[in-house]
């Protein structure tokens, strides 16, 4: 009218208490028990006669099936009805966490962890587009890093007590709990992803390298975290900390993961990304000059704080980040398989280096740390292009 072109906008959906429990649980069936996994397989390792290399094994096949499916659904993601593909997915997670929980033979239980890995896949990429989908990733992500940590823990507690049973494999079955209650509120998974910019400009600060940025820079932060955290339970043996100590500061890390969570559940981007993911990244170096420098118990247990604290700080911002770059959730599927691919490229790189040097892993997450930064804080600057959505969430 009067000449003037008109750019339609669309409003993007409230989330409600419903929408967000079944993407936590959705979370949950797929990824809640990743933690406790290598405790379950060696108390299970003498009913099975399990080797080290079998139990290495077994949890390669399910973090391949997992690698592997968040390609696929990355790739697919425009043709697939999400609600349907999640519920196959949760279906599969119910089979193969009953099968490995009655598992007899090695084989059976590899084969059954595979399809695990497959459908947590799935669910992940699933679970990501469904976050993408709402007007406040960032916060969204928090609540589901919350609930998922505080899974975590409780599993780890069930574990020990199953263990003390003699039956450590019923471990399975409270993943079987968390799938049935998933299914239940599958109806209210958010499935249409939330348009944030005009219509018709999709993809296009994508297409300016913001997208492969926050990828890359998301790769690299977690090929830091997987140099540095897999041997910080040794460098607390190596300060002569006994058993129940070290396990009491990874614990006590884990907590400050739950508080960095509920933090950002609490404020999300109102203090906008830039400064969260800066503080998260310079915290994380900081943890880690810890480690190398400092030889004393109690600041082990900080230094160990700190880092989980600052790894959880900056996910959801990155999570929030890619919605926003691509709303239809098909970057979100993306950067989780860099999250896969970095815990897995770390552990492999710090095997290399402390042939060279003991020190040299952690030198190399802080450098890490610091091209991530960058990467993560230019497709910042490039997302802050977007008009922002209107909050009418009932959180």
């Amino acid at each position: 009218m009067n000449g003037e072109a008109t750019i339609g906008m669309s409003t993007p959906p409230s989330v409600g208490l419903l929408p967000v429990a079944s993407i936590v649980l959705t979370g949950l069936a797929s990824a809640a028990i990743i933690v406790a996994m290598p405790g379950l397989l060696a108390g299970m390792s003498t009913k099975l006669g399990l080797t080290d290399s079998q139990i290495a094994l077994i949890n390669a096949s399910e973090m391949g099936g997992t690698t592997a499916t968040t390609l696929i659904i990355a790739a697919w993601l425009s043709r697939l009805d999400r609600r349907k593909a999640a519920f196959v997915g949760l279906v599969l997670i119910v089979l193969a966490n009953l099968v490995s929980a009655f598992a007899s033979t090695f084989l059976l239980l590899i084969g059954a962890r595979f399809v695990a890995g497959l459908a947590a896949g799935a669910l992940q990429g699933m679970l990501s587009a469904s976050i993408a989908a709402t007007p406040i990733p960032d916060r969204i992500f928090a609540i589901y890093l919350t609930a998922n940590l505080t899974m975590t823990t409780i599993m780890l507690g069930l574990l020990s007590r199953f263990s003390a049973a003699g039956h450590p494999e019923w471990l399975f079955l409270s993943v079987v709990a968390l799938a049935v209650l998933a299914i239940l509120l599958l109806r209210w998974l958010p499935s249409e992803p939330v348009t944030l910019q005009p219509q018709g400009t999709a993809g296009t600060r994508s297409s300016r390298g913001y997208g492969p940025a926050v990828l890359l820079g998301t790769f690299i932060l977690l090929v830091g975290v997987g140099l540095t955290w897999p041997l910080v339970g040794v460098l607390g043996l190596d300060r002569n900390m006994s058993g129940e100590a070290v396990a009491s500061a990874l614990s006590l890390a884990t907590i400050g993961g739950i508080v960095a969570s509920l933090i950002v559940s609490g404020i999300g981007d109102k203090a906008g990304r830039r400064l969260p993911i800066s503080a998260g990244a310079a915290g994380l170096c900081v943890a880690v000059l810890i480690f190398i420098f400092d030889r004393g118990q109690t600041i082990f247990a900080a230094a160990a704080f700190i880092f989980m604290f600052c790894w959880v700080l900056i996910l959801p911002y990155c999570a929030g980040l890619v919605a926003t770059i691509d709303p239809s959730g098909r970057l979100s599927v993306l950067w989780v398989t860099m999250q896969f691919a970095g815990l897995a490229t770390g552990p492999i790189i710090a095997a290399g280096l402390l042939l060279s040097s003991a020190d040299l892993p952690f030198y190399g997450s802080v450098v890490c740390f610091g091209i991530a930064a960058a990467l993560t804080l230019h497709a910042e600057r490039g997302s802050r292009s977007a008009p922002k959505a209107l909050e009418t969430s009932s959180l």
